[in-house]
């Protein structure tokens, strides 16, 4: 092997160097970032047809939100293309995920800002038009409820994925499976939340 090829490899992770850093990011404003993102982002991804919301947040993604990208940065320096160091490796990948769930806690604690997150979604669904038999009166319904994190975690390689749906030859059983769409998740965390909610009170009001 050459000097210069020598040079191109990437050294070791350095195990206590990132548990060193990674000690200095506090989950917490890994919560705090990521619920304001969310507050202020809520036109970008909101869809009243459903309840459930994935986003997914690649390097690039990261710009605003920096304790998030500190800690991705860390991801990607504890990565190694050297066999050898797979164990130092999954250590520290280990020690950064441990890192994200105590961000994820974090998240589902934070009762203010998941309420304050849960009005500005809720808005996009309350209000519901009705018509009686007169014609002119509308029905406004008020909600209570909560946004539940269900997933927060980080992916240290980009993944190849398949979404296939089943097929039948007329009104028969499945007899099979096609691929619909062919994609890649980057490298990066994955976010899944719900939303819940329950009718609490109504009004009702008249259109002139």
């Amino acid at each position: 092997m050459s000097e210069s090829e020598i040079n191109l490899i990437k050294p070791a992770p350095d195990f206590e160097s990132i548990k060193r850093r990674a000690d200095e990011i506090n989950p917490q404003n890994i919560a705090d970032e990521l619920l304001d993102w969310l507050d202020a982002n809520v036109e970008n991804y909101i869809d009243n047809s459903k309840t459930i919301f994935r986003i997914y947040f690649p390097k690039e993604e990261l710009v605003d939100i920096p304790h998030m990208l500190r800690l991705h940065e860390l991801y990607a320096e504890s990565k190694s293309e050297n066999k050898e160091d797979s164990e130092v490796e999954a250590q520290c990948l280990n020690y950064l995920h441990a890192v994200v769930t105590q961000a994820k806690e974090c998240m589902k604690k934070s009762r203010v800002k998941i309420e304050k997150l849960f009005r500005r979604l809720i808005f996009y669904y309350e209000m519901k038009l009705a018509h009686d038999q007169a014609g002119m009166r509308t029905v406004e319904f008020e909600y209570d409820g909560t946004v539940s994190i269900v997933i927060f975690d980080y992916e240290p390689y980009s993944v190849d994925i398949e979404v296939k749906r089943g097929y039948a030859t007329g009104d028969g059983p499945v007899q099979g499976q096609e691929i619909i769409e062919k994609k890649t998740l980057p490298e990066g965390y994955a976010l899944e939340f719900k939303l819940v909610y329950w009718p609490a009170t109504a009004s009702t009001g008249v259109i002139f």
